[in-house]
């Protein structure tokens, strides 16, 4: 028993520090976008100020943020991250007949265009207002 809460222990330790290890915008982001997954590794990476941090959590869920612990992209394996998208963006998707649910990938772009990739392999551009720019080829 004692080596299961010393184990609990070392978990709940490991977690907190790689948290502390993000901006705090960056946690901040998690917590309220993905608040029942908890945050397995984070790496840092300073040869790219646009993506600076890499934390993936404890589901399929990686997000890379910049420097100040803004997102830039959010990727997923199967998980839903349709929480990310505002209701107009969602609106343009449902309006090309696609499903919001199905985004694997979500990217802000230099131009403040989102890319967003569905788990089918199409993928679109919107604007910063969240309007259907076009289908982007992969």
């Amino acid at each position: 028993m004692k080596k299961i809460i010393a184990f609990l222990a070392i978990i709940v330790t490991a977690t907190i520090g790689m948290a502390q290890s993000l901006p705090t915008d960056a946690v901040q982001f998690i917590g309220t976008f993905f608040p029942d997954h908890q945050i397995q590794n984070v790496a840092q990476n300073s040869s790219s100020p646009e993506l600076t941090y890499r934390a993936e959590l404890d589901s399929d869920i990686t997000i890379w943020f910049d420097n100040n612990g803004a997102w830039k992209m959010v990727e997923s394996s199967g998980s839903d991250i349709s929480q990310l998208l505002s209701a107009k963006q969602k609106e343009s998707i449902e309006g090309q007949g696609l499903n919001p649910s199905n985004v694997l990938n979500i990217k802000k772009k230099e131009d403040r265009t989102v890319l967003v990739v569905f788990n089918d392999g199409y993928a679109c551009l919107l604007d910063a207002a969240g309007n259907f720019l076009r289908k982007v080829n992969l």
